[in-house]
Order: structure tokens, then C-alpha cells, then sequence
């Protein structure tokens, strides 16, 4: 009885010291947790891997929680105006679509691949210009998000080069943070605005 006491007492001092143990969450952890915007860095491998595409882009693959746009959500219109990096105006005669990014990322989700491959079919005929605008949620300091948003351009026009496309025709221009297509400091902002905007242009 007395070996069966002493166990039952010393298995109740171990689980007392494994749960002092245990590291308590502050307020600032949980509210900054977001299951959404839990990422793994993509790798880009030579051979056996598969984070790799056929064109040689790393591939986002992290699994997030899908989320629909609206027919009717595309805010570029087709007659508006857009700039370009080289100071043009040009004018939108069509707004193929938007292609959404990972939090801090530039590299492609195999769901936006598969945009790029339908579009390109669209665009490889012909010499009509492409403008791909890179934008940004609001997080982190403006030149960084200016920075971010150049890259996802560059990915999207460098897709397309590796499909085929003449690189002349691709210009690129990024807004970092300051166009939005949703307001607001919440996830469900967010993830609208991480996005690259491609449209089929002409020259005023």
C-alpha cells in the first residue's frame, strides 16, 4: 500500500511540474494568431521535389481557406485609365482578371498558375500591351509594401515571359499599399488586397 501511495503521490507531483511548465499565451498572441495567415516558406528545388512548376517558379502551396470574388467585384473598369513604370497613361480595354498572393509573398499558388495559363492563351496573339499592377494589404512600412508589390508584378510578367509572352509587351507597376480593393485592418481586407491586377491596355 505504501509503494501504491508513494507512486500516486509522485506521478501528481509530475503532472503539477509539467503543467507549471507549460508557456501561457499573452493577449498580444492571441489576438495577432490568425490561422489564415499561417505560411511556410516555398523552396524552388531541382529535381524530386514538388514545390517546383514546370516553368522553374516556386509554387505556393500553402492550404488557406478559399474565399469567392464577386462577378461584379473587379473595381478596373474597362475605359478607365492606368499607369504604367514608364509614366504612360494608357487606357484598360480589358481587365483579365486579379491573381491573389500569400501573406509576404510573391511567389504563385498553383489556383493563379492556372489564371496566368488561361490568360496567356488570350494575349499570346497579337501586340496589344499588358500592365500588371502589384498592391499590398496594409501591413508593414510603405516602402516595403512598395517593394512587395513590384515583386508580385515581376513574378506575374515573368510567368508570362516563361510561357511564350514577348517581355516588351508586359509593363509592370506597383502600388504598394495605396489602392486597396477592400477597407479595413482585417483579414477579410486583407486578403483581397494581396493581390497583382492584369489588364490589356492601350496607349492614350
Amino acid at each position: 500500500m505504501k509503494k501504491i501511495a508513494y507512486f500516486c503521490g509522485l506521478s501528481a507531483t509530475f503532472i503539477l511540474v509539467g503543467c507549471k511548465s507549460d508557456p501561457k499565451l499573452s493577449q498580444s498572441d492571441i489576438s495577432d494568431y490568425n490561422p489564415v495567415e499561417i505560411v511556410e516558406e516555398t523552396q524552388t528545388v531541382s529535381s524530386g521535389g514538388t514545390q517546383s512548376s514546370t516553368t522553374g517558379f516556386s509554387i505556393d502551396n500553402t492550404d488557406q481557406k478559399p474565399f469567392t470574388i464577386p462577378e461584379d467585384d473587379g473595381w478596373k473598369q474597362v475605359g478607365t485609365e492606368a499607369d504604367t513604370d514608364q509614366g504612360e497613361t494608357v487606357v484598360i480595354e480589358k481587365h483579365l482578371g486579379t491573381i491573389y498572393f500569400s501573406y509576404d509573398k510573391s511567389t504563385l499558388k498553383p489556383t493563379e498558375t492556372a489564371k496566368l495559363d488561361k490568360w496567356y492563351e488570350e494575349i499570346k496573339v497579337g501586340k496589344k500591351a499588358i500592365v500588371v499592377e502589384g498592391h499590398c494589404d496594409i501591413r508593414g512600412s510603405e516602402e516595403y509594401n512598395r517593394s512587395l508589390g513590384e515583386r508580385r508584378a515581376i513574378t506575374v510578367k515573368e510567368y508570362f515571359e516563361n510561357l511564350g509572352l514577348n517581355g516588351d509587351r508586359v509593363q509592370t507597376i506597383s502600388y504598394g499599399e495605396d489602392k486597396p480593393a477592400r477597407e479595413g485592418d482585417v483579414d477579410s481586407a486583407h486578403q483581397y488586397n494581396r493581390r497583382a491586377e492584369v489588364m490589356i491596355v492601350k496607349v492614350k
